[in-house]
């Protein structure tokens, strides 16, 4: 009966737990646009793009997606094996003890004639998946608690989760090495599977499974009689056979049994083996229950974003882009391989704002879907991690579940820049045409008036004193530098301002050398160049090239500076002001 009521509740919470969360895709939004699309046409919008993949090409890509992406994950493969091979370990071996060994009434009995998880090959079988997700888990404390990776941030959700499953798999194997010295299970398996009523033909049974089964009994000690192990050996074979494998196949539980040995050493085991099987059952019914709520929903979501992904290239609606972001958020693993590759990631130290890293600002951007009111200071932090983003793709492109975050930061970023303030980006990678878009629909800055554009710029960066250097001449860097029109390439990705060895020279290098090597390159690309020889950063340059060696589009990035310290020079011999 308890078994029953606990195994319904939980199906029903998780049952209304997924419908919630999938009504969330079709009811929440990212952006003010997106809310304004109801249910109805983001429905529609998804089921014209379902439909859009039902080409010969659309199956080949949904297949590969599931197959390759979701079910061999070859994405992390290429990325990271040690994560790769932790979550196949927990993801296989959890799955296959779900289907046939929770699922076993349903799936097994129905698959395999004969089907008893006592035997083999069922029995050790269940054994080598248990020991898979263990050392999934395993592998997962270690890359979490022991070797974290700097920009790794570990929740309590993170934690919670990994003692969820480490509980649900130590209880099993517990609860298995406590029936198999369990003197109570043996009476019982006797009354179920056998006709013996003899006591002394069920003490020769009893006698043979303490010898060669592994039984813990109270009453019967080695050594035994031949002749009565003989007898023992005929009743087992006639009766349980059949239907049992020796114990020892269950390597792991048997094992485990001796640890419960001082217990069923002094009684028949029955409590034990009730109260494990308590723990057991509540602590996979909690999981089961908590699935939707918690951090393994990426489960159910990871291979629909991967599909999304993989039909996403033959173009959305809004309405079903609006869907997707919302989706997105819950297919998140937050393995934290985006924030592992983030062009500015280093700046969260420098900051000291996660918000920053792509992984952690997915976690704030799930309350501002569910439309709920971030507090003043996370909001400010939010903005400040959308702002800095440098577009430059590298989170999307490495993730494993297909997530197009370059799109949420994009679109996000925009709406929440119609909150204001922004802060003062003037010489980051934030450019006139991202506030232009936010606020008049998607007007380009060539295009917009002049006075307007400097007004919009003006509003958002009231605090900054160079504030109309955004509206400057771009064509001035060309004549400025006639020869070295690739630095045009830099897309702010902060590689060279990251790899610069005098960043370390200072405890604040923005305040104390003033613009930094990618916003001297960006200032060059405006066409001011007054404002890179005002910068004391032009000055501290030592010449060692590492800005420009490791620049990943090949921009002459310490030529660019030296070229700026030669005119400063030219200006003040002929006297006139840098």
């Amino acid at each position: 009966m308890f078994f029953s009521v606990t195994l319904y509740v939980s199906l029903a919470i998780f049952a209304l737990g997924v419908l919630f969360k999938a009504s969330g895709w079709f009811r929440q939004g990212l952006t003010e646009a997106d809310r304004a699309i109801g249910p109805g046409p983001r429905i529609a919008g998804v089921m014209r793009a379902a439909g859009g993949s039902l080409s010969p090409a659309g199956i080949v890509a949904v297949l590969k997606a599931l197959v390759l992406d979701a079910l061999l994950l070859r994405r992390s493969f290429i990325r990271d094996r040690y994560r790769w091979a932790m979550h196949m370990l927990i993801f296989w071996g959890f799955m296959f003890l779900v289907v046939v060994h929770a699922m076993e009434s349903v799936v097994s009995q129905a698959l395999f004639p004969g089907y008893m998880s006592t035997l083999n090959p069922y029995l050790y079988l269940r054994e080598i998946a248990g020991i898979m997700v263990l050392a999934g888990v395993g592998m997962a404390m270690y890359r979490r608690f022991v070797m974290p990776k700097p920009r790794l941030k570990t929740r309590s959700m993170d934690t919670a989760t990994i003692a969820l499953v480490a509980l649900i798999l130590v209880s099993g194997f517990l609860l298995k090495g406590a029936k198999i010295a369990s003197q109570s299970e043996f009476t019982r398996m006797v009354e179920d599977y056998s006709i013996l009523t003899d006591e002394k033909e069920i003490e020769s049974l009893e006698s043979l499974w303490v010898l060669e089964y592994g039984l813990i009994s109270p009453r019967l000690k080695k050594p035994f009689d031949a002749a009565v192990i003989e007898e023992g050996r005929e009743l087992n074979d006639m009766f349980c056979v059949s239907c049992h494998s020796p114990s020892q196949s269950a390597f792991v539980s048997y094992a485990t049994s001796w640890l419960t040995y001082p217990v069923t050493a002094n009684s028949d085991g029955k409590a034990l083996v009730s109260f494990l099987w308590y723990i057991h059952i509540l602590a996979t019914f909690a999981g089961l229950a908590w699935l939707p709520f918690g951090k393994m929903f990426h489960a159910l979501t990871s291979p629909v974003s991967l599909v999304a992904a993989s039909v996403s290239g033959r173009g959305s609606s809004p309405a079903a882009t609006a869907a997707r972001r919302v989706m997105e958020l819950d297919a998140c693993t937050r393995c934290g391989a985006c924030s592992e590759r983030c062009s500015v990631g280093i700046a969260d130290d420098a900051l000291h704002n996660s918000l920053i890293l792509p992984s952690e600002k997915l976690s704030a951007l799930r309350a501002v879907a569910a439309g709920q009111d971030l507090a003043p200071e996370r909001r400010k932090a939010l903005l400040e991690g959308l702002v800095v983003c440098t577009n430059c793709h590298r989170c999307t492109d490495v993730c494993p579940v297909g997530i197009d975050l370059q799109d949420i930061w994009t679109a996000t970023r925009e709406d929440l820049l119609r909150l204001g303030p922004a802060e003062p980006y003037v010489l980051s990678q934030l450019r006139l045409h991202d506030l232009l878009r936010a606020r008049d629909g998607g007007a380009d800055a060539a295009n917009a008036p002049g006075d307007a554009a400097r007004a919009l710029v003006l509003e958002h960066f009231a605090e900054a004193a160079t504030a109309e250097v955004v509206l400057a001449r771009p064509e001035a860097a060309k004549r400025f530098f006639p020869d070295q029109a690739g630095f045009n390439a830099c897309f702010s990705c902060r590689t060279c301002t990251s790899s610069c060895p005098i960043m370390d020279c200072f405890e604040n290098p923005r305040q104390e050398l003033g613009i930094l090597p990618h916003q001297i390159i960006h200032a060059t690309i405006l066409g001011v160049p007054e404002i890179a020889a005002s910068s004391r950063m032009l000055w501290a340059c030592v010449g060692c090239y590492q800005c420009q060696e490791q620049c990943p589009q090949g921009v002459p990035v310490a030529d660019v500076l030296y070229a700026h310290k030669h005119a400063a020079l030219a200006r003040l011999k002929t006297g006139e002001n840098a």
